[in-house]
């Protein structure tokens, strides 16, 4: 049997991205969960995109910009598969509670499941999920 490699011998690898959505930004959470200030955050709309970027496509138009020299002869093959592409509501990361009045912040998960991924895929992609969320795309 050949030897078992952490990168070259996985089936699938799964990312996940939290974003908090709402006026006010936690601090006890802030260095762990991106903070988007939205009123009307559209779940809906960002789901239908999940359901487009599922599958087999190229996502060359999600790779990061090349570091150096040997990161631009890696960029030649860029489709990747992604089995599951999904964003849903979670409990927030900190116990912290704001007083009655303030406005409610949504803590929301965006996981991406695929073969593989590119130079900084998955951050791209949760930027242009949160962007349609927004209404920005």
């Amino acid at each position: 049997a050949l030897p078992f490699h952490p990168t070259h011998s996985t089936i699938s690898t799964t990312y996940t991205c939290r974003i908090s959505i709402g006026p006010l930004l936690d601090p006890t959470t802030s260095r762990m969960v991106w903070h988007v200030v939205s009123d009307d955050f559209c779940a809906e709309a960002v789901q239908t995109a999940c359901a487009i970027l599922q599958g087999r496509h190229d996502f060359s138009a999600f790779l990061g910009a090349p570091c150096e020299t040997q990161d631009r002869r890696k960029r030649h093959d860029t489709p990747c598969t992604l089995d599951h592409v999904r964003i849903r509501t979670v409990p927030p990361i900190s116990a912290a509670t704001f007083p009655a009045g303030m406005p409610r912040t949504v803590t929301m998960e965006i996981s991406v499941t695929g073969d593989r991924f590119l130079y900084k895929m998955v951050r791209l992609i949760a930027g242009a999920l949160v962007a349609i969320g927004v209404g920005d795309l």
